[in-house]
């Protein structure tokens, strides 16, 4: 079996889509708050996405982790610039996701067509992760909403996603499981208890 836990990037208060202070400081706070209450989680693998963002994320996280391994491979399918503007390009999509949320605002804005091609590719990058990783190892990934969304639509064999899995905020992630036979399962959301203090 492997497991996979993948978060959405942290907070974007930096210049130019970049994390700042705030960001690091939240991928931190996260880092620590998940080894502590997963009985020191240790990881395998560190996967990112190709924007500065997801590495920065990514190596906050993992700060008080000690050693995760030298390479955090990039993986091209968690998405880019070009494709999130594609994404974002109707006028409407902002207002629509900050109401309902990106993976809603996804089906309000572009066809079913579009959409199934970005579903492709966001599960494809999650079956890659867990293609670079060996049996009984456990990985971490950076990446974005909705990618991650798509990606769970792929797992679950359906668009109409559980409440939990709807909205994917700063920080928040998923667990997900790989069974010797290649089938990939949902194991539950992962995000930070509101009574912790904050970043």
């Amino acid at each position: 079996m492997k497991r996979l836990y993948y978060f959405r990037h942290s907070s974007k208060d930096g210049a130019n889509n970049t994390l700042g202070p705030k960001g690091l400081a939240l991928a931190r706070k996260v880092g620590d708050w998940l080894y502590d209450a997963e009985e020191e989680l240790e990881f395998d693998r560190v996967f990112h996405g190709t924007l500065v963002r997801t590495a920065q994320t990514a190596l906050a996280f993992t700060a008080g982790y000690g050693a995760v391994g030298d390479i955090m491979p990039v993986v091209p399918e968690i998405g880019n610039d070009a494709l999130f503007s594609q994404m974002v390009d109707p006028s409407q999509f902002r207002t629509l996701a900050s109401a309902m949320g990106n993976f809603k605002a996804l089906f309000q804005c572009h066809d079913s067509e579009v959409i199934s091609s970005w579903i492709a590719e966001a599960s494809l990058a999650v079956v890659n992760m867990f293609s670079a990783m060996e049996d009984g190892e456990t990985g971490v990934a950076f990446g974005h909403s909705p990618m991650i969304e798509l990606a769970l639509a792929k797992v679950l064999g359906t668009t109409e996603l559980p409440e939990e899995y709807l909205v994917f905020g700063d920080m928040e992630g998923v667990e997900l499981q790989q069974e010797e036979g290649g089938a990939i399962e949902a194991i539950r959301k992962i995000s930070m208890p509101a009574s912790e203090p904050a970043a």
